[in-house]
């Protein structure tokens, strides 16, 4: 064989070995390119999970049963304040997906009648496995009753009463406004009927001329409470007043001034054409928090120029 054609033999050689080496490189990259989505789809357990969990039919289950412990078909169930669909057989089934997002904890509440005594149930439930089976068994509802009365130990009639229940984290000022609002007799009795039993509720209480008051926690039975309870509201002639400003100091009109939290104001005024407001039924030189687009500011009782700046920033 002569130098020229052993020259060419190399060269035949050594190009045959680059396209076999190319033609593997592109059969793996087609491999991994079909392999990827299988392996994206491994690598994220949250989507996989979701999917074996909605399988599996996981999620919250609840058997809703009478004071007999048989069931109770009837009743209205709400977890977290959403509606949830009860069968014949006394059940509930809330699936994983419509809970997943919402928290390990969960507020369950059950109303329903029997004999024409309201029944119901409220309790907190720690949604953690996805198998969670829950027994709720009604009772009779609670109330709670007692007397509003002035500072002087006179009965205040006209005073307005609500029942606020502890609902833990799921609302930003932990509680919930239950039934309907009642209005004290001229003896200042009153009684809020139809309450969760064996749950704690705050008395939101106010009336004219008189001071905003919230009580502690009242523990809740089957059994009223009598007039025990007795709510005292100090006179209330304070006011505080001022005015809404943008941030270069022009006047800003139909702006909400809210006392106390936003979420569950004790009251709420609006400016005028020139950005003036007034909150009365204070008590004199206590202190207040204020609060107006999310921006709080503390004001003593008494102050008739404060000024507020509005500003857009929230939560």
């Amino acid at each position: 064989m002569s130098a020229s054609q052993a020259e060419r033999l190399r060269v035949l050689v050594v190009r045959t070995v680059v396209v076999g080496i190319l033609a593997v490189g592109v059969v793996a990259l087609h491999d991994a390119s079909q392999k990827a989505p299988v392996e994206a789809a491994t690598a994220d357990p949250t989507g996989t999970q979701r999917e074996a969990k909605a399988a599996d039919g996981q999620g919250l289950r609840v058997f809703v049963c009478g004071p007999d412990g048989k069931p109770f078909p009837h009743a209205r169930v709400l977890v977290n304040m959403h509606k949830a669909p009860q069968g014949e057989d006394g059940t509930v089934f809330v699936p994983h997906e419509q809970l997943e997002r919402q928290g390990p904890g969960l507020l369950l509440m059950v109303q329903g009648g029997l004999a024409g005594k309201p029944l119901s149930c409220a309790r907190f439930i720690d949604y953690v496995t996805g198998k969670e089976n829950i027994t709720v068994r009604l009772w009779q509802s609670g109330s709670i009753s007692g007397r509003v009365l002035s500072a002087q130990a006179a009965p205040l009639d006209g005073a307005r009463v609500s029942a606020l229940m502890d609902v833990g984290g799921l609302t930003c000022h932990g509680t919930t406004p239950v039934g309907e609002p009642v209005v004290t007799d001229a003896t200042g009795h009153f009684t809020l009927r139809d309450l969760y039993p064996d749950t704690r509720y705050r008395l939101r209480v106010t009336c004219p001329r008189r001071e905003r008051k919230q009580t502690d926690w009242v523990a809740v039975g089957s059994r009223e409470l009598g007039d025990r309870l007795q709510v005292v509201l100090r006179d209330a002639p304070g006011s505080v007043a001022g005015r809404v400003v943008d941030g270069k100091g022009s006047p800003v009109a139909n702006s909400r001034v809210i006392l106390g939290h936003p979420c569950i104001p004790d009251a709420v005024a609006v400016t005028d054409a020139e950005g003036k407001f007034r909150i009365g039924d204070l008590v004199p030189g206590e202190e207040v928090t204020l609060c107006i687009g999310w921006n709080f500011q503390k004001a003593k009782v008494g102050t008739e120029d404060l000024v507020l700046v509005a500003r857009d920033r929230q939560p």
